[in-house]
């Protein structure tokens, strides 16, 4: 210090405290921040709990199948279920009469890659339908990771 201005008179400390209106306005604001995102967690769990309950369903119905090997049944199931899924997000004449072609393209039109193909519509046609051939254990499977896939992906709406 210098000298000849002799002892310099420090102010007090300014004591911090959350007395300031600008608190208050943060806090609001993360509370409403905490409470939207929750919201919107929610929201979310509740749009998609149908997805989960379908795979637990295809999941238990699955290993129950397969292990009578009653493999043209676990496909029919699978088929279903994603029809069910369907209709409860389209309205019911677009989606109850659709078989064969029109049915894998209209599946495929609600998932963004396309997961079905020839093969799943053939199987659908002469091995469950008109129960021609018995259905391999591959193909049982191959269409239930399908179904899966495809529970997990699809879209809801439009």
């Amino acid at each position: 210090m210098d000298e000849q201005f002799g002892k310099l008179i420090e102010p007090e400390p300014v004591r911090f405290s959350y007395g300031a209106p600008g608190w208050y306005v943060l806090a609001t604001l993360s509370l409403l921040l905490i409470l939207f995102a929750v919201w919107i967690i929610l929201r979310y769990r509740q749009k998609n709990h149908y997805r989960k309950t379908a795979l637990q369903f295809l999941d238990n119905t699955s290993q129950k199948l397969i292990q009578e090997n009653r493999l043209e049944e676990l496909v029919y199931e699978s088929n279903m279920l994603i029809k069910r899924i369907a209709m409860s997000f389209d309205e019911r004449s677009n989606v109850a009469g659709k078989r064969n072609h029109d049915w894998i393209v209209y599946i495929n039109t609600k998932s963004s890659p396309n997961l079905f193909d020839y093969k799943d519509q053939k199987l659908l046609e002469q091995k469950i339908y008109a129960a021609n051939e018995k259905v391999s254990a591959e193909e049982a499977r191959s269409f239930l990771e399908k179904t899966k896939k495809w529970i997990r992906i699809h879209k809801r709406r439009g």
